[in-house]
């Protein structure tokens, strides 16, 4: 009964003391204030849609503008904060684990889970997680759907709702996977109805065309192998390299080939749910182009429910909280805590220090370590291996 109640009131208490140092301090707020242009751009004539999110990103832009335009970086926080509480009901139903995930949060993401539209994302893929453990598979595959509406990462997730619903039925789940690919369409046929197709093209161009961002596994690598030029494109510092030909494509080849082994290992009992759909992030996070401060978020809250129980009955095991309190804690470090003071988006030319690099590459090393630990550590044994 107080749990929800004190969690609420412990996110609110975080977000009051970070507002301040984020809006004047850290400047976390630039997205936030890019998201007001959208809202704008959305409620003016003719109608201007989001450029890099699907179209019905705009609900979730506009709700601020429309209720406290003349604050929208509070308004947004506070609709931020509100999402990450009911997230943190949700897991904390499923697993007991709600402090645990607000804990990562507060550790890793302080600076953006109120300032970056991921959480709402985020709240969507926990809700289709709890729709799939109550065995409501079309239910989970809608609100997937809704995350793809939203953002396209989700759609990673639809094979394991569909795994699932064979690990449990022992049929072929047909209505979930048609139910899943349906959905899919929906939400890119959506984007295009709202947006106009161009609207698919010009995100697809966009994500197609991005080179690695600085915060990247693929970034860190092309680092240690030789010469890169930093660049500010896309929104974001990126770095040029020589090698980004060979290490794109070889990440994302790497990326299908782990993906697909862990939805095998999930067919076959060798992963609970929980550790299936963290891994899949998981594993998305160190072979994407891109690893943005804010897409921690995705996988915390499934992080915090796959945790391995510690002899004491607390979540986790002594080794593994700390790696994750350590992957939380340099990403706080590398963003906002250590970013504003050498960056700064109005330069084109920028040295970026060695020590911020080799903060990345550190933390970057950490989430393989901890994709690693998830494969062989949060394996089912054998005498557990039995449909739920």
């Amino acid at each position: 009964m107080f749990r929800p109640i004190l969690m609420l009131g412990a996110v609110f208490l975080v977000l009051f003391a970070v507002y301040a140092p984020a809006v004047n301090f850290f400047r976390c707020v630039g997205d936030v204030l890019l998201y007001q242009e959208y809202a704008r751009g959305v409620l003016a004539q003719p109608v201007q849609w989001p450029r890099e999110y699907p179209a019905l990103s705009a609900a979730i832009f506009v709700l601020p503008q429309l209720a406290t335009s003349d604050a929208y970086v509070w308004g947004f926080a506070c609709l931020a904060g509100v999402t990450a509480w009911v997230m943190m009901i949700v897991v904390d139903r499923i697993s007991g684990r709600g402090w645990w995930l607000a804990g990562l949060f507060f550790l890793g993401a302080a600076g953006t889970v109120f300032f970056r539209y991921d959480v709402f994302v985020a709240l969507a893929t926990v809700l289709a997680f709890a729709a799939a453990s109550r065995q409501r598979w079309l239910v989970a595959q809608a609100l997937l759907g809704i995350g793809i509406a939203l953002k396209i990462y989700p759609a990673i997730l639809m094979p394991l709702v569909v795994v699932w619903e064979w690990q449990v039925t022992r049929r072929v789940p047909l209505r979930s996977a048609l139910g899943g690919a349906l959905l899919a369409l929906a939400a890119v046929g959506g984007t295009g109805l709202l947006g106009g197709w161009e609207q698919v093209a010009t995100m697809a161009r966009y994500q197609s065309e991005r080179p690695l961002e600085l915060g990247s596994l693929g970034a860190s690598i092309a680092w240690a192998l030789g010469t890169v030029e930093p660049e500010f494109s896309f929104g974001s510092w990126n770095f040029a390299s020589s090698w980004s030909p060979v290490l794109i494509p070889l990440l994302s080849a790497l990326g299908l080939i782990l993906l697909l082994a862990v939805y095998a290992a999930f067919a076959f009992e060798r992963l609970a749910p929980a550790s299936a759909w963290a891994l899949v992030l998981l594993i998305t996070l160190c072979t994407s182009k891109v690893l943005s401060p804010q897409y921690l978020i995705w996988v915390l809250p499934f992080v915090a429910m796959a945790m391995s129980p510690a002899p004491d009955g607390k979540s986790g095991t002594l080794d593994e909280r700390w790696l994750w309190a350590a992957i939380c804690v340099l990403t706080a470090v590398i963003y906002p805590l250590t970013f504003e003071p050498w960056v700064s988006p109005t330069l084109r030319e920028q040295v970026v220090p060695v020590w911020w690099i080799g903060l990345v590459g550190v933390r970057n090393a950490l989430l393989v370590v901890a994709t690693l630990w998830g494969i062989f550590g949060w394996r089912v044994p054998a005498a557990r291996r039995v449909s739920v």
